[in-house]
């Protein structure tokens, strides 16, 4: 396999003027790898050879324009000027910022593809006195323009009203599409009067004076091109034509140059209007390449299987004898750079690292945001500043804090304030703390209106923590990255500091993101030797043995990008502006060319196919599976997992059987005896338990506590305690149902949260929380209603009921939500659901009315072991009854009557309603007898603890890591 850069090189190099020429490239990287291939040249010729000119194509026109492009905020700011000039209702700098980043777009695309701004932009209001002018526009033009008038016009006549009070969506966008001329003049003039220029018209400036003396004479030599705008294309044909230029392109092979292939598109176009200095490939025949897929359901999973890969590619699978040079590793998601590097053998000796360090993945991207964070989220109420822990805890622990950290002898501070159980921060927690303090201070009495002053404090505080870090970075080891990131930061703030910019706290933030997202930090390293490891882009031109593409999934590579822009895909497309198939065309050249003269590749992807991950392949696999029907070698990775059966098995100690012998069992205990015995052993016997944190809001647990809370208020005594109300007044629970009644449970439902979280107030989602939790309220007062005058009255004998006694020797224990009675001689025990239950699964195991067979069933079902199955509403209510029969405490409010138990799920509440059961003695003898003989094997000092069957039981388990599950 001869490289197409080397085929180039030994073309040229045989003239023998090659000196006397200029070689064009696509990216520098080509260049470097040309400069070697001739440099090898040189070496076995017979003379020395002054080395040619070389430059990319975007620097050769940048610097045959006379204008400086200018950066995106410069850009933005004096496209705002125009725009109020033009536009006198004109909105906030805030509010531009975001859409005049695609008119800025829309701008550079007219210009690099000299599209005839006032043609494009038509005044629909002023189309028809215009049309004339438009007789020179090609039929697709007309026919577009027409259509796009069509969504406003009516008979010759405007079906939208501009002076519109409420302006809808249509209204909206003319108003700023009947501007847009006006405003690329304006802006362009702008612009040249301090010398300046976006991409696009320096791109235009330089195509429009080619025939200008300063590229008079010169030779140029464009070589592995692609896809060309009209700038670039205006330069080559002045060249061609005035015989200064040669074309050189990489396009070989039978399927990139396939009509039906979109890797085609702009390659055989150029081919035609620009022709093959020379024919590549002639000396070699292009193969197939041996193709290779693996699977791997994880991102980082992806990453581990390079070191198998590597060992396929090694001669006699010794990766000492690996010509690591001829290798490649493509990586179209950036984030597994530092994974890739983490995971390459140590036998692999060089390693050179074509794409650059993006500061977005870096530590220091994190602490910038997360300070930003900090600020914009702080709560104001009633004169106080508190900063939100989540903010807080998340600054704390970055990486680059925690230098500043140690560097500033702060610990102790950083300790005490991560230890303090609040959801909110005051100004006072920080008092004492002088580091800590200067990190966390009020910088504005107003921190959301738009501001000079407050951008100017602002980025004031950020430069002065950026100093801060730099200066503790500075005596660390190995932080080099680091520290350029550091240095990169700070030029920005000062930057942005600079404009004197009166904008939102927002818009900074997002500016200061924007400006950071397009650094990067370039590893040192020798180019040409060792294992590449590149983005894409950087494979242009260039040619490998061997490639390894990672991350092979569709909207990954290729990588969706669809570019927001006022001009309507119908345009866009009759004046040949860039549109989705244009990206599409340019992503399947890159596949194509990279894979052309290829031994070996190894396509790799993510197969997982959860949460907006689809697990599906690159569409240029099934091209290769269906269209080109080349034979693929798929794998199945091996993960090497060694699985200790005895990790599952843990014997029954001395100190367990004590620890049993004093134990309580409630019914959610027993169901994790019942469900897994090495669950049960983990949370009960040692005890452990997930790190309790601060909630911030209502999880499912705390949400079903909250409702606890308000039901037991709704049931109580002069709604302040836990006495239980007695007769439950119809007019009372009636009274509820008014709008003051209502009023009344939000206000106790806010009180009861607030309290619960340790919040301020409640906002966003507890609102609505709020909200749902009403409802249930009301759904259950509504049925208790209903009983009261169909059962003759209702009165409540217990709330949140602690029972205790004795099961066959063990200790049992209860708590139950309410117990109430009918004057029909009935005690009723009930419990409250707000997470998801399953009263009937479908199998014919149903808990709506146990009696007969069922029963059988539903003790099976609680026996079985399999948790997804377990009729765990029915095992919780034999509990309660077995406690309420076999009490003093529950004979006591037996007195004689009959049982039945009800569930107040609230999936039900607004159907069927709760599910009321009598005891059923049958079902209630066999559960005795069932639940001794598994407590029988609980207390055998014999029986280890052993994990589960039930591979779906770990799914939610807390302790699945500590098994193995």
């Amino acid at each position: 396999m001869i490289p197409f850069l080397q085929q180039c090189a030994a073309h040229y190099y045989a003239l023998g003027d090659i000196s006397e020429r200029c070689f064009v490239f696509s990216n520098k990287r080509a260049s470097i790898f040309f400069q070697k291939h001739l440099t090898d040249l040189v070496k076995t010729g017979s003379q020395p050879l002054q080395a040619p000119q070389m430059c990319t194509i975007d620097s050769l026109i940048r610097e045959h324009s006379a204008l400086v492009v200018a950066d995106k905020l410069q850009l933005l700011l004096r496209l705002y000027d125009c725009y109020k000039d033009l536009y006198p209702a004109a909105e906030s700098l805030d509010e531009f910022l975001f859409w005049g980043d695609i008119i800025l777009n829309d701008f550079n695309d007219v210009d690099k593809y000299l599209v005839d701004p006032k043609q494009l932009f038509t005044n629909v209001a002023d189309y028809k006195a215009l049309q004339d002018d438009f007789s020179y526009l090609s039929d697709n033009q007309r026919e577009a323009i027409t259509k796009f008038i069509a969504h406003f016009q009516s008979k010759g006549k405007l079906v939208v009203n501009l002076d519109a009070v409420n302006p809808n969506v249509k209204e909206n966008f003319l108003k700023i599409w009947n501007i847009l001329y006006p405003l690329y003049c304006n802006f362009q003039q702008c612009l040249q009067k301090e010398g300046l220029a976006y991409q696009g018209m320096a791109y235009r400036q330089a195509a429009n004076k080619a025939d200008k003396s300063d590229l008079e004479g010169k030779k140029f030599v464009f070589v592995g091109l692609n896809a060309l705008n009209e700038c670039e294309k205006k330069l080559l044909r002045y060249l061609k034509d005035a015989h200064q230029a040669e074309f050189c392109w990489d396009f070989s092979s039978d399927m990139i140059k396939d009509p039906k292939n979109k890797s085609s598109l702009f390659l055989s176009k150029n081919i035609e209007e620009f022709p093959q200095a020379f024919t590549p490939d002639l000396e070699q025949k292009l193969g197939i390449p041996k193709i290779n897929v693996l699977a791997v359901p994880s991102s980082i999973g992806q990453v581990k299987q390079i070191p198998y890969i590597l060992e396929q590619l090694a001669p006699n699978r010794d990766l000492s004898l690996l010509e690591a040079d001829k290798t490649a590793i493509v990586l179209p998601d950036e984030n597994l750079l530092l994974p890739v590097l983490n995971s390459i053998p140590p036998q692999v000796k060089h390693i050179n690292v074509t794409m650059g360090y993006q500061m977005r993945l870096s530590d220091c991207y994190g602490f910038v945001r997360q300070l930003m964070a900090l600020h914009q989220n702080v709560y104001q109420k009633e004169g106080e500043f508190y900063f939100y822990r989540k903010f807080v805890l998340a600054l704390l622990s970055n990486h680059l804090f925690k230098k500043l950290v140690v560097f500033k002898q702060a610990e102790a501070e950083v300790e005490k304030i991560a230890g303090l159980q609040r959801n909110y921060y005051s100004l006072a927690d920080f008092e004492g703390y002088p580091f800590l303090k200067s990190v966390f201070r009020k910088l504005s009495d107003d921190m959301t209106s738009a501001s000079e002053e407050l951008i100017d404090k602002f980025s004031g505080y950020l430069i002065e923590l950026t100093d801060m870090l730099g200066t503790a970075l500075a005596f660390s080891a190995r932080v080099e990255v680091e520290l350029e990131f550091v240095l990169s930061l700070r030029k920005v703030l000062l930057a942005l500091r600079d404009k004197k910019l009166s904008i939102k706290l927002s818009t900074f933030a997002r500016l200061v993101n924007q400006a950071l997202c397009s650094v990067s930090v370039p590893f040192e390293g020798e180019p040409l030797k060792g294992l590449q490891i590149m983005g894409p882009l950087e494979t242009r031109a260039l040619d490998f043995e061997n490639i390894i593409l990672l991350s092979a999934n569709e909207s990954v590579f290729p990588r969706r990008s669809v570019s927001t822009s006022f001009i309507p895909a119908e345009l866009r497309r009759a004046f040949e502006l860039p549109t989705y198939e244009y990206q599409d065309a340019i992503w399947a050249y890159y596949f194509y060319r990279m894979i052309q003269r290829v031994d070996n590749i190894w396509i790799v992807y993510d197969s997982r196919t959860e949460g907006l991950q689809s697990g599906e392949e690159t569409r240029y696999l099934k091209q290769l599976r269906y269209h080109f029907n080349l034979p693929i070698n798929s794998y199945i990775p091996d993960t090497n997992t060694i699985v200790n059966p005895e990790a599952m098995i843990i014997a029954k100690t001395n100190e367990d059987m004590q620890i049993l012998s004093k134990t309580h069992f409630s019914a959610s205990s027993l169901k994790d005896w019942l469900s897994c015995e090495l669950k049960y052993y983990f949370a009960h016997i040692r005890k452990l338990t997930k790190e309790e944190d601060v909630m911030d809001k209502l999880d499912s647990g705390s949400l079903g506590t909250v409702f606890h809370e308000l039901m037991q208020w709704v049931y109580s005594k002069n709604n302040d305690s836990k006495t239980p109300m007695g007769d439950v007044p119809y007019a009372y629970l009636k009274s509820l149902s008014s709008k003051s009644g209502l009023q009344r449970l939000r206000d106790v439902t806010k009180s009861i949260i607030i309290r619960d979280l340790s919040l301020k107030e409640l906002r966003g989602k507890d609102l609505v929380t709020q909200e749902v939790l009403v409802k249930y309220a009301q759904k259950v007062i509504e049925h208790d209603m209903e009983l009261i005058k169909t059962r003759g009255g209702l009165r409540i004998e217990a709330l949140e009921l602690f029972i205790k006694g004795e099961f066959d020797g063990h200790k049992l224990l209860g708590f139950i939500d309410r117990v109430d009675s009918f004057p029909d001689r009935k005690l009723r025990v009930v419990d409250y659901k707000t997470g998801h239950v399953i009263i009937a699964d479908g199998n014919g195991v149903s808990e709506d009315n146990i009696i007969d067979k069922n029963y059988i069933k539903i003790i099976d079902s609680i026996f079985s072991g399999e948790s997804s199955k377990m009729c765990s509403v029915a095992f919780q209510f034999y509990i309660y009854n077995f406690l309420v029969l076999n009490t003093e405490l529950g004979q006591t409010l037996m007195k004689g009557r009959g049982l039945q138990n009800s569930v107040y799920a609230v999936s039900r509440l607004f159907g069927t309603g709760p599910v009321t059961n009598d005891y059923y003695p049958d079902f209630f003898d066999e559960m005795t007898d069932k639940l001794k003989e598994s407590l029988d094997n609980l207390y055998d000092p014999s029986k280890p603890f052993t994990k589960t069957k039930f591979p779906d039981n770990c799914k939610f388990c807390s302790f699945k890591m500590i098994c193995g599950a």
